[in-house]
């Protein structure tokens, strides 16, 4: 495995047309290996807009890379090791496993599960923290940050054996799943709200980080999706009251208002 932190990438960028739209559209990474964003409702983006966060298994294990969109070169922020060296959202059949980074684009400080432990690194320096580990037995979901930088939440659910690797039988197993917020400065856990459901899309409102958006996974037709608990009550309830089998909404994100789209 490369354990080269800090290494520099040069990208052999390639633009063309769309040949039928005519649109010009320009490759931004190469193909060493495969290179995605974090999930797209998590901040991915540096505040001056030069930078990107990716992952890319190019050294054989998915790793963390500041993408410097001016420059058109990669930089490697993390050298992890073991299964889930970097997790990243991804499917076994359509069951999702594993959690999404996200990128405080103003103190461009990067956050990221190792295996099961909540980590960071500073894009400046490279010098990597530890903040939290989910209890064994338990997946954790994608992250989501406060406006202000000072706390990060998540979702972990409980791992369940399957025998159909599908949503339903996950949907129907009903796995226990706790919210959880950690303090930045303190590193200290705060469990929010929890439930025997599988949940999954923790979003932070942009303008109130006492508000936290998360989803009921399972196909869309069947559960009650988007779910909105405020912190300082303990109070939740639907975003958005949906008909069962008739209804569906999901794909959601937070404007930078603070409403809430909804595909």
């Amino acid at each position: 495995m490369n354990n080269d932190i800090g290494r520099i990438y040069a990208i052999d960028r390639v633009t063309q047309k769309d040949k039928d739209t005519g649109v010009e559209v320009t490759r931004l990474t190469d193909n060493q290996g495969h290179t995605r964003h974090p999930y797209f409702t998590q901040n991915l983006i540096s505040e001056d807009g030069r930078s990107m966060l990716v992952t890319s298994d190019r050294t054989g294990s998915e790793q963390l890379y500041l993408l410097d969109l001016k420059r058109a070169q990669m930089v490697q922020l993390t050298a992890e090791v073991g299964p889930q060296s970097v997790r990243w959202v991804h499917s076994i059949g359509k069951v999702s496993a594993g959690g999404s980074p996200c990128l405080d684009g103003k103190r461009m400080i990067a956050y990221y599960w190792s295996n099961n432990v909540l980590k960071s690194v500073d894009l400046v320096s490279l010098k990597t923290d530890e903040y939290y580990r989910v209890p064994d037995g338990f997946v954790p979901g994608i992250l989501s940050m406060t406006n202000d930088g000072q706390y990060i939440d998540f979702v972990y659910s409980e791992s369940v054996p399957l025998s159909t690797s599908t949503w339903m039988e996950h949907l129907y197993r009903r796995p226990a799943s706790v919210v959880v917020r950690v303090s930045v400065q303190t590193k200290r856990a705060v469990a929010i709200w929890g439930e025997r459901e599988w949940i999954s899309h923790v979003n932070t409102s942009p303008v109130d980080p006492d508000i936290v958006l998360f989803c009921h996974e399972g196909p869309w037709h069947l559960v009650q999706r988007m779910w909105v608990v405020r912190i300082s009550t303990g109070e939740c309830w639907p975003l958005v009251e949906q008909e069962t089998g008739l209804e569906r909404a999901g794909h959601e994100f937070f404007t930078v208002s603070g409403k809430v789209a909804a595909q």
